[in-house]
């Protein structure tokens, strides 16, 4: 049997049972009902405890069972003939270069993930005819320049993201020695998801890669960085 052979097979119990997408995720459960309808129709995975609960639901065989649990060939043949479906594809097509303008803008060089990815359908009532309310949520995911040397930027972040930072910076306290300024080519953004603490570069960045560029460099206070950096010459010293 075929991936598209079960998916038939489900499709059919489910004509004759007369049971709605709704029923069929709530006896399943586990994921976003989007997951589960793409799972059965033959685009995701199911794991093995979700995977047992449709086989008992639909009345599969084990092998069926193990086929819902296997990574499936994904994708349906391009451009699509179904017109719900291909109102979305002519939805990328105009809307597309907008999208990619503005993502590139406030993001950078990169895409936006549809692997680390959420999405949402809702119904909107409304006087003049009900609509539909798709939400897309995904992880942007920057290209690597791969070779970068010096202060080239490891990923493709926005300038905003990974730099402008002295401009961005308080000003410098009362009193501070010129030598103790923090600057940006002595400490850059870490763009590649590290930190200087006391001289050493570590892994995993303190800040939430989550929050606002904007928010972070406007309330970023240098004295924490320079006391590092005092850190950082004295342990130069000491070595």
């Amino acid at each position: 049997m075929k991936r598209a052979d079960l998916t038939e097979k489900i499709l059919d119990i489910k004509r004759s049972k007369e049971w709605t997408w709704k029923r069929i995720c709530a006896e399943i459960g586990g994921f976003s009902p989007m997951l589960i309808v793409g799972a059965l129709l033959g685009q995701m995975k199911l794991t093995k405890p979700q995977a047992a609960k449709a086989a008992e639901l639909f009345g599969l065989s084990k092998a069926e069972e193990a086929m819902l649990n296997e990574v499936p060939l994904r994708g349906t043949p391009m451009p699509p003939t179904d017109p719900l479906i291909y109102r979305f594809y002519e939805l990328v097509m105009v809307n597309g270069p907008a999208w990619k303008a503005l993502i590139e803008e406030e993001f950078g060089d990169g895409i936006m993930s549809a692997i680390d990815f959420d999405l949402e359908m809702e119904r909107l009532p409304n006087p003049k005819g009900d609509r539909v309310k798709i939400t897309m949520s995904g992880k942007f995911l920057p290209y690597k320049y791969y070779g970068a040397t010096g202060n080239i930027p490891e990923y493709g972040y926005t300038d905003i993201r990974r730099g402008e930072r002295v401009a961005r910076m308080k000003p410098r306290p009362a009193g501070l020695n010129p030598g103790e300024a923090c600057t940006a080519s002595r400490f850059p953004f870490p763009h590649s998801r590290s930190e200087w603490r006391g001289g050493a570069r570590v892994g995993a960045l303190s800040l939430r890669w989550a929050a606002s560029a904007e928010t972070f460099w406007s309330n970023l206070d240098p004295v924490p960085l320079l006391s590092l950096e005092s850190a950082h010459e004295r342990n130069h010293q000491h070595s």
